[in-house]
């Protein structure tokens, strides 16, 4: 159906922060069609930055996107595995890679700092922000921090990946809904391209399977096929259902 942009859009308040600019978002479910022009400009005229979430199925959609100089930055997919279904897990796969590393609870603000430096190095080099010319790497990198904090002052978890006693990456979780969801994770700069990235899926994978979790869920961009191959590794598939193209229109 052909819908306006009253319900659709929300101003977000948090992106200002991060982006000094006045920045809202359209999410656009199932087979919804934005197909008003009129209020579209209305948009562009009100915000300086909008990102738009389209489902893979909403063509239509992105038409009009095109025509209104927003830019593709990525797909984002969900990645899933049901964990009370055992004959998804490889646990001989997941006990080898879960008896080299572990993970701890961040709990003081050492702990934090070296996230936030190694994130500042250029972390998360595949990001749309980062990947953004007018952005860049700094932008890219304030953002993930202030998710972090965030995420912390929400009473999310975070957990050092700790590979022979020497800190490799990170996880984070948001535990406020029936489910703890992972929101991000990585290697740290000088880990990554060798042999530890199955790390960032085997730890949160055994966390979720020992607190007796029905389901793993994460999004991950297509600007990073390395970590979508780790997680078909893992026997993770696409719920292309909940995967989003991601628009992007910069005043």
């Amino acid at each position: 159906h052909g819908l306006t942009l009253k319900n659709l859009i929300k101003e977000n308040h948090w992106e200002y922060k991060n982006l000094s600019k006045t920045s809202a978002e359209i999410q656009l479910f199932d087979n919804n069609h934005l197909s008003n022009q009129k209020d579209l400009s209305k948009l562009k005229s009100k915000f300086e930055h909008i990102v738009a979430k389209v489902p893979l199925s909403n063509c239509r959609t992105l038409s009009l996107l095109d025509q209104n100089n927003f830019k593709f930055d990525e797909l984002q997919f969900l990645m899933e595995i049901k964990l009370n279904e055992t004959e998804n897990i490889d646990k001989r796969l997941l006990n080898y890679f879960v008896s080299k590393a572990n993970h701890i609870k961040v709990r003081d603000d050492d702990n934090i700092n070296i996230i936030i430096d190694n994130i500042h190095r250029g972390m998360f080099n595949t990001d749309r922000f980062s990947l953004n010319p007018y952005f860049g790497q700094n932008v890219s990198s304030k953002r993930y921090s202030n998710w972090i904090q965030y995420i912390l002052s929400k009473n999310g978890d975070i957990y050092i990946i700790v590979y022979k006693d020497k800190p490799i990456g990170f996880m984070m979780f948001d535990n406020n809904s029936k489910y703890l969801n992972y929101l991000l994770g990585g290697l740290f700069p000088d880990f990554q391209n060798k042999h530890y990235g199955a790390q960032i899926i085997a730890q949160p994978l055994d966390l979720m399977i020992n607190l007796g979790l029905p389901i793993m869920q994460t999004l991950v961009s297509s600007n990073n096929p390395q970590v979508i191959s780790l997680y078909k590794y893992f026997n993770f598939s696409f719920n292309l259902d909940d995967s989003y193209y991601v628009y992007t229109y910069l005043k």
